[in-house]
């Protein structure tokens, strides 16, 4: 009976650790990571991403309907991978859903892929250790 006990405790404290709201890798320090925080915004067939550390650019509107991907650097966005060595990071950004994304790394981040979904809100950040929903 304890044993059954020390079970579902150890599955309920997993369960709830999965329903938190913030998707987030374990924080590496590295000097091949970058440090960066951009907020991405999605209203209807348009995509805005604002940074607020680590970028070139302040602000960004594109077209980005669900199912397109676009890669985003320090330098902006690009519909194919940028080859140039010196930038700081750089990661794919697929529109999976209405508020939903699909991020995959390509360099400077502690994460490989990440999903997340912001329901019920319009935002999210993304930044070298996860997604946040403020």
């Amino acid at each position: 009976m304890k044993a059954m006990k020390r079970i579902l405790t150890c599955l309920l404290t997993i369960g709830s650790s999965l329903l938190a709201t913030d998707i987030t890798a374990q924080p590496v320090q590295s000097s091949q990571t970058a440090q960066f925080s951009i907020e991405i915004e999605f209203d209807k067939e348009e995509a805005e991403l604002s940074c607020e550390q680590g970028c070139n650019w302040e602000e960004l509107e594109f077209d980005l309907a669900i199912g397109e991907s676009v890669y985003v650097s320090p330098v902006g966005i690009s519909p194919k991978v940028l080859t140039d060595t010196h930038l700081d990071f750089q990661f794919l950004l697929k529109r999976t859903g209405k508020n939903a994304v699909l991020l995959t790394k390509v360099s400077g981040v502690v994460w490989t892929q990440l999903e997340g979904e912001a329901i019920g809100k319009k935002e999210m950040v993304v930044d070298q250790n996860g997604i946040t929903i403020p």
